[in-house]
């Protein structure tokens, strides 16, 4: 499981601040391969000018190009269709991903690909400066145990997503953003009321989830690999 101090994090954690200077951590550390953490930035959240901008700069182009994609999960039934899902209670992905996902900074494990037999791989598409959208395609599981999430959201703001949930889907499920760049997000909680099984319809399945992708492809949905 990895344990690399990620741009998310980073980022949430200038914005805490609310300060330009590098904090001690996880603000301005580097990952396991090396690449730089986060750049000084402006009181407004802008870089400010100097050599502290450009390895932002040269992070951000290559965000899913130095390390793999990588991810962590919160999978939690609710009424009032919980008995209908198929875990019981909460899944985590990896193990202690609640406190990852719902937490004030999201520091803590993720899983890459290969990590315990686990699939990773995840777009975060920037579609327009004003207002600040961006097209997501999200996918994390094991065989054919998957969720995956896609859709658009607004930069700290929220969003209609279409979710797969191992074999339950919705198309119009709600979620608010913690926070998203080119090649990262970090969904605070995705709402879907009424998951279907395509099979069974009958059965439904009401679920809140709360996941960060890292690392992600940058390009438009033509370039994107599952």
């Amino acid at each position: 499981m990895s344990r690399v101090v990620t741009r998310v994090m980073a980022l949430v954690g200038l914005a805490l601040a609310g300060c330009a200077a590098r904090a001690s951590s996880p603000v301005g550390s580097t990952s396991d391969d090396g690449a730089a953490g986060a750049a000084g930035m402006s009181p407004d959240g802008g870089c400010s000018t100097g050599p502290a901008c450009e390895p932002e700069a040269e992070s951000l182009e290559n965000v899913g190009r130095a390390v793999p994609a990588q991810a962590a999960l919160l999978a939690e039934a609710k009424p009032p269709f919980a008995a209908s899902c198929p875990w019981v209670d909460a899944l985590e992905i990896p193990s202690g991903a609640a406190q990852t996902v719902q937490g004030s900074t999201g520091v803590g494990e993720r899983v890459s690909t290969g990590d315990g037999g686990y699939h990773v791989a995840c777009a975060v598409h920037r579609l327009s400066a004003d207002p600040p959208s961006y097209e997501l395609h999200l996918v994390l599981g094991r065989n054919v145990d998957l969720f995956q999430f896609d859709g658009t959201v607004l930069e700290d703001a929220a969003g209609r997503l279409s979710v797969s949930a191992l074999a339950l889907e919705q198309a119009d499920c709600s979620a608010r953003v913690e926070v998203v760049f080119p090649g990262a997000v970090w969904l605070r909680s995705v709402s879907c009321p009424r998951l279907v099984d395509p099979a069974t319809p009958g059965s439904v399945c009401s679920a809140d989830f709360s996941t960060i992708f890292e690392n992600c492809e940058l390009g438009p949905p033509g370039d994107w690999e599952n």
